[in-house]
């Protein structure tokens, strides 16, 4: 039939149907369940250290803690690779793993965690009432194969006239 325009299918005999488990077989459900847990612990001390024509120039350092958990499983066995890895399901001599699905992928079962380490210190300096400086910096410790970093960053902001403002920064990053 057609739901949407409420007709129905004038060759169709109910005695030749698909069986119900065939058709749940043809649609298998697939993908995979993820879960991410992130606990995160900061620290930050921030105050004005002198005053400039602009006002008081303040500081902010600070540390911060995170550790970040994944974990993933596949929906079905169909997609597990370690449990279906070739085209034929329950056959493990195949050279090309590729599992029943192959068009889909494979998924594989993860469990994976990271613990990261981070110190910073940032400094405001308004200059003057029109111009105001900002520096930072970032050491980040991401362990294991990863290694650490350090990122600077420098920004300046110039009001050159009531309608005019004139920003700019740069820095560096990790991903």
């Amino acid at each position: 039939g057609n739901p949407a325009l409420g007709t129905t299918n004038p060759g169709y005999v109910s005695a030749t149907a698909n069986d119900p488990a065939l058709i749940a077989w043809m649609f298998e459900r697939i993908g995979y369940r993820a879960k991410e847990d992130q606990f995160v612990v900061d620290a930050v001390v921030s105050g004005n250290l002198f005053s400039l024509p602009g006002g008081d120039a303040g500081f902010a350092v600070g540390a911060q803690y995170r550790n970040v958990g994944y974990q993933a499983k596949p929906l079905n066995n169909l997609e597990d690779r370690k449990l279906n890895p070739c085209p034929l399901p329950g056959d493990f001599s195949c050279s090309a793993q590729t599992g029943p699905l192959i068009f889909i992928g494979q998924q594989e079962h993860v469990n994976a965690s990271q613990n990261v380490r981070a110190v910073f210190a940032e400094l405001n300096l308004p200059v003057i009432d029109s111009i105001n400086l900002q520096g930072a910096v970032r050491y980040e410790d991401y362990g294991g194969g990863v290694g650490s970093t350090i990122n600077p960053k420098l920004t300046g902001r110039w009001e050159v006239a009531d309608f005019l403002t004139v920003r700019g920064s740069v820095g560096t990053t990790f991903r």
